[in-house]
């Protein structure tokens, strides 16, 4: 263990957790013996490239890395196959059928595929063999009644992630419009067949589906908490330190810390809504609540360059001299916490 800590090099990494190219079944059952929280360990101290380069190599060795690396490989080969000028259909398709056979353990990462299947069908220069192949991606993703009610339920209905359904019926619509005659046909056909699947929940949930049923009750509870992050939203953006006081009184004078932690939670939930500069001004003006939003990021293993980048995304540092050494300050102890450095 301290070997792998300390001499994170590919070459050993690869030896430890892969068998080479062209090995037998007995030396692959050896390899496998390697006790599982080794192989983890080591897996742990690979950079992403040098994960990807070692799941490239066999199809052993990619189908025992995470889903969620191996999707990362997936879109990697699309991309190259696109930058070579081809289809990419082919690369498109083995995608998808990872994303189905691994939708557990893909579960955050779906809506994000969604995303990149609506980004290729409105690309007006993407070819016609991919854009009718990402169509027909969201046909199988949300073409039957239980992969439909499954979608709904756990992205739709929960306020912790994006959308999944409604911009995928909004991108089927926008292609069912267009002039492209394949296009449009293929995404006529996905919607009525999602339409049926509609049809066919609503018969299958039977007399509970007319009082509303645990989705109804799910969107509502998340309809409410979208109104909530919208007014906290506009709170923050109309008087930010307002805004704060009213979390610590809250939170109690015996609990600042979680005064602290909250807001910055908060913060980072609703970043893309707030104002940045007002974001830096309330963060450079309490230093508790600046560590506590540094902490929200997972600057593990990461150079001081590249977490301050990270950092900096969600807020606009204000010039003045003092709030430049508060937010260099803090993010030197909210860096060494996480890397197990004493400042």
């Amino acid at each position: 263990r301290k070997l792998l800590t300390e001499v994170p090099s590919c070459a050993i990494m690869q030896a430890l957790l892969v068998p080479s190219r062209g090995v037998g079944e007995g030396v692959v059952e050896q390899a496998a013996r390697l006790p599982q929280e080794c192989r983890a360990h080591a897996w742990r101290c690979l950079t992403l490239s040098e994960r990807l380069c070692i799941t490239a190599l066999n199809t052993a060795s990619r189908h025992s890395a995470p889903a969620a690396l191996r999707l990362a490989f997936a879109v990697q080969r699309i991309s190259a196959a696109l930058a070579q000028g081809e289809a990419g259909s082919r690369e498109l398709s083995a995608l998808l059928e990872l994303v189905l056979a691994e939708r557990r353990a893909l579960l955050v990462q779906v809506p994000h595929v969604l995303t990149f299947l609506h980004s290729i069908i409105r690309h007006g220069r993407a070819s016609a063999a991919i854009r009718q192949c990402a169509v027909e991606g969201l046909a199988q993703v949300l073409g039957s009644a239980r992969r439909l009610s499954e979608t709904f339920a756990q992205y739709d209905c929960d306020a912790s992630l994006p959308d999944a359904l409604q911009p995928a019926l909004e991108t089927l619509g926008w292609a069912a419009a267009s002039e492209e005659q394949a296009l449009r046909q293929m995404a006529l056909e996905t919607l009525v067949g999602i339409t049926r699947s509609i049809g066919a929940g609503i018969r299958e949930a039977g007399p509970s589906s007319a009082q509303g049923g645990p989705w109804a009750a799910a969107w509502a509870a998340r309809e409410r908490r979208r109104r909530e992050a919208k007014e906290c939203a506009g709170l923050f953006n109309r008087d930010a330190e307002e805004w704060w006081r009213r979390r610590v009184e809250a939170a109690g004078s015996e609990a600042p810390a979680l005064a602290a932690a909250s807001a910055a939670q908060a913060i980072v939930d609703h970043g893309g809504a707030l104002d940045r500069v007002k974001v830096g001004e309330l963060l450079c003006k309490h230093k508790e609540l600046m560590l506590a939003y540094m902490e929200q990021s997972d600057l593990r293993g990461l150079g001081l360059v590249t977490a301050f980048k990270l950092v900096l995304r969600g807020l606009r540092m204000p010039g003045e001299a003092q709030y430049i050494d508060i937010f260099c300050e803090c993010l030197g102890l909210a860096w060494g916490r996480a890397n197990g450095i004493d400042p």
